[in-house]
């Protein structure tokens, strides 16, 4: 996932990156391990967040359409990206800046909050 090499620029704009999923907590745990990712791997075993965004690929019935989305501060959706294809993966964080910057909001910009 290209988006572990730049967490730095990720935290630099005061966000942080989660990715959720289906599978067990040993599965993502083992993943996390082998590929040396540093950020959270958050579990939707029942799929009730998938259901709840609507991002359920109905032909497997079982997982997400690959997804990404930036919450601002206050829980509002400020960016919301899904793509048919399980073989795409989330944008690079070079698509995301400014939907990171809109999330932020002037005040965070003009103030350096992170």
């Amino acid at each position: 996932m290209q988006l572990q090499g730049q967490l730095s620029e990720i935290a630099a704009r005061g966000a942080e990156l989660w990715t959720i999923s289906p599978d067990p907590p040993e599965r993502l745990q083992s993943y996390k391990e082998q590929n040396g990712f540093e950020f959270p791997m958050l579990v939707d075993g029942g799929l009730t967040v998938t259901k709840a965004y609507g991002i359920l690929n109905e032909d497997s019935g079982e997982m997400p359409h690959p997804t990404a989305m930036i919450v601002d501060r206050e829980g509002k959706v400020t960016y919301f990206r899904v793509d048919e294809d399980y073989k795409v993966r989330p944008p690079t964080v070079a698509e995301l800046l400014p939907a990171l910057e809109v999330a932020r909001g002037p005040a965070d910009r003009h103030s350096g909050a992170q």
